[in-house]
């Protein structure tokens, strides 16, 4: 039994040896776990960015009236305003609007093309018929301002 207890003796003594002489990483229970969960996180997440990015891009972020509008308008852009400037024309109210500046306006259709009037009277409603006069065209010529002259 002399030798057995040898050869145990021996293994003990490596054993011990061997954990001294090699330095221990000791790593806090499950960080290998949040290492993998943080990358899986973060590929989901560029995932989701990368597949609204490509959305948006293609537009297909837009609902069908968004896509309608902005049709409308790409169209808006490509053909000539109905009117010239210096104008007068009878048009009816389609809907009022406030201008930036606070001034309520009422909006107006010629053959489909905006016309924003400033200075109308506080007594005008939706679907009266008015005289307008055209002063100017925004920047793309896709609507225009027009001043309040008569009630038709």
């Amino acid at each position: 039994m002399q030798p057995n207890c040898a050869v145990v003796e021996r293994d003990r003594v490596a054993t011990a040896y061997h954990d001294t002489r090699t330095p221990k990483v000791w790593a806090a229970p499950g960080s290998s776990m949040l290492g993998v969960t943080s990358l899986l996180l973060g590929m989901i997440v560029i995932v989701l960015f990368g597949s609204w990015l490509f959305k948006r891009v293609r537009g297909g972020t837009r609902s069908t009236a968004q896509q309608a509008s902005y049709e409308r308008h790409r169209e808006a852009q490509e053909r000539e305003p109905p009117v010239d400037l210096g104008d007068v024309r009878q048009v009816a109210v389609q809907e009022f609007t406030d201008h930036h500046s606070g001034q309520r306006q009422a909006v107006c259709k010629i053959e489909g093309f905006v016309v924003f009037v400033e200075e109308i009277p506080t007594s005008l409603d939706i679907g009266d018929v008015i005289e307008v006069k055209i002063l100017s065209f925004n920047r793309g010529h896709t609507s225009a301002t027009a001043t309040f002259l008569e009630s038709a």
